[in-house]
């Protein structure tokens, strides 16, 4: 799938000739799940433990960076005004195991930041020179180089029953230096924190597919057209619900599965091998997405059709090459050998 745009989109849709008629699914989505609706979250105040320093800056980035992430997952963010006094609840829920239940039910999931530590270093570089093989004089000057490391993590709950979904470590680090000839390598107080905040910025980004997919917008099949090789499935989700061209959506379909303890069945949802793309075809509640062609046949009416997330090698490329950090650097490369 090299593009996204759909040449001629009257003619593919309005011909009859390119409709592909689909089987119903077994299981067929009700009219209250066609309609959807976005999951709401709640960002809590960020949890500092004692051994933190310089965490001023980590806090806003960490709020900051789960905030665009939710909103790029489509999540409805609930008012912060709510969130310090829910804040307070859990705390005090981890503490005692009990709560009181005020104000537990102001959205479906609460996210608890915590900072676990802030570390700051620094080393020192002497000046260098040396002479090439051309008789050339190089020179390099005396430098102090700094490293923020932070690490921490993120607890999903799931609202109002206050039960424990997830927990996620984060590691972030993020360096810089100054060509300084100072062996003692000073730093002031506004480079440390800003080296903290983009340190906990990249943690954060690092495992924000595991956040977002907690919070992927679900659909359902109703279309199918074929013209030529082009395939294209029609879903019931748009852009009220945040969905973007060039988003990636994955298929299931809804299969029932017998407890033989209990005779009773429970749905649950088979991934498709194939994968598609929302096109430029795209409205308020529905889209039309480009398809790999083995979803014919396969494919039926009412099946599931969910956003996921991911993080392409070039995002961490560029993400690593502007906050200086070493440990996205090392993950992209890693990854684009997986």
């Amino acid at each position: 799938m090299n593009t996204t745009k759909v040449e001629n989109k009257v003619d593919v849709i309005t011909n009859p000739s390119y409709i592909v008629n689909l089987p119903e699914s077994q299981f067929m989505p009700s009219k209250a799940e066609l309609m959807g609706g976005q999951k709401s979250v709640v960002v809590l105040p960020v949890k500092i433990d004692s051994n933190a320093n310089f965490e001023t800056g980590a806090v806003r980035e960490i709020s900051s960076e789960l905030e665009n992430g939710l909103n790029d997952a489509g999540a409805e963010i609930v008012d912060r005004s709510l969130a310090s006094k829910l804040g307070d609840e859990i705390l005090a829920y981890e503490a005692t195991g009990q709560f009181s239940g005020a104000g537990i039910d102001v959205a479906d999931t609460a996210i608890l930041p915590t900072i676990h530590n802030v570390a700051i270093s620094k080393s020192f570089s002497p000046a260098s020179s040396y002479t090439d093989d051309d008789g050339k004089k190089h020179y390099t000057p005396a430098k102090c180089s700094y490293e923020a490391v932070v690490t921490g993590n993120l607890k999903l709950y799931q609202l109002p029953e206050l039960t424990q979904t997830e927990a996620l470590n984060f590691k972030g680090d993020a360096s810089s230096s100054l060509s300084i000839n100072n062996s003692s390598c000073p730093i002031s107080q506004d480079m440390a924190y800003s080296l903290a905040s983009q340190a906990s910025g990249n943690g954060v980004y690092n495992i924000l597919p595991e956040v977002q997919k907690n919070f992927s917008q679900t659909g359902y099949v109703m279309e199918y057209r074929k013209r030529g090789d082009l395939h294209l499935v029609n879903i019931t989700l748009g852009t009220s619900q945040k969905l973007r061209e060039g988003q990636k959506i994955k298929f299931a379909t809804m299969h029932a599965k017998a407890d033989h303890t209990t005779g009773k069945s429970t749905l649950m949802a088979l991934d498709y091998d194939f994968e598609g793309v929302v096109s430029d075809m795209i409205d308020a509640n529905s889209a039309w997405v480009i398809i790999d062609e083995e979803a014919e046949g396969q494919l039926k009416k009412g099946d599931v059709a969910k956003t996921f997330f991911e993080q392409s090698f070039m995002d961490q490329m560029m993400r690593a090459g502007s906050t200086g950090s070493s440990t996205g650097l090392m993950k992209s490369l890693k990854n684009s050998f997986n």
